[in-house]
């Protein structure tokens, strides 16, 4: 385990998301999930989409653990909304000239609206998807979510996110000292990334493993 983490501190990210924390010693990946009840072939999965960029994942949806995946996810919400995208807004606060009042105010009402759709977004998501497995997994039963538009609901976000982008690298007023915006800026490509990883995660694994639990669940009845 430490060896990866040395490797890909993008690690560090996940295993935070999966109740995993430093201090792993020399115990293999398998040991340290075992020992805090976590599957290790959804943990190596979401490691393998998040690492290596790659959409074959090695395990089928059907050994997934919606458990350990949906637990990962909620973490994931409450980082973005509880640490990442606050920051970045303060980040933002500092580095715009007020004096420019109309760009501020027009600034942060595009930052505030993006955060607010994907508030509504994720609360979608933990409301009638991840509740819904939580319950149902218990009994084995049909899920019946609505998951089908997802992919399209992850594409309207990036967009609104591009358009934050391209108004403050078109049109942000020229400042003599631009290292505060540069960085807020940086800030907004590395969490786009993080979140385009989220939205990856999402529909390369928890949809198809939710599909394969509902064909297991009819063969069952």
């Amino acid at each position: 385990m430490w060896e990866l983490i040395v490797a890909h501190p993008a690690l560090l990210l996940i295993m935070n998301r999966f109740g995993l924390s430093l201090g792993v010693g020399d115990k293999t990946v398998r040991e340290a999930c075992e020992e805090k009840q976590i599957d290790e072939n959804t943990f190596l999965a979401v490691i393998n989409l998040t690492i290596n960029e790659s959409e074959e994942y090695t395990v089928s949806p059907e050994e997934i653990s919606l458990k350990s995946l949906t637990a990962y996810l909620m973490n994931a919400h409450a980082y973005f909304f509880n640490f990442r995208y606050p920051s970045i807004r303060q980040k933002l606060i500092d580095a715009i000239d007020r004096s420019d009042a109309q760009f501020y105010a027009l600034m942060l009402r595009y930052y505030d609206e993006y955060v607010n759709e994907l508030k509504l977004h994720t609360e979608f998501e933990e409301k009638t998807i991840f509740s819904r497995i939580d319950s149902n997994l218990k009994e084995e039963a049909p899920l019946h979510t609505p998951i089908s538009n997802l992919h399209r609901w992850h594409e309207q976000i990036a967009m609104k996110m591009n358009e934050i982008k391209n108004i403050i690298i078109k049109y942000f007023p020229p400042n003599e000292d631009s290292s505060a915006l540069n960085l807020a800026v940086y800030d907004l490509f590395a969490c786009e990334e993080e979140f385009n990883n989220h939205c990856r995660i999402e529909d390369l694994l928890l949809t198809p493993a939710i599909l394969a639990n509902e064909i297991k669940a009819k063969k069952k009845r």
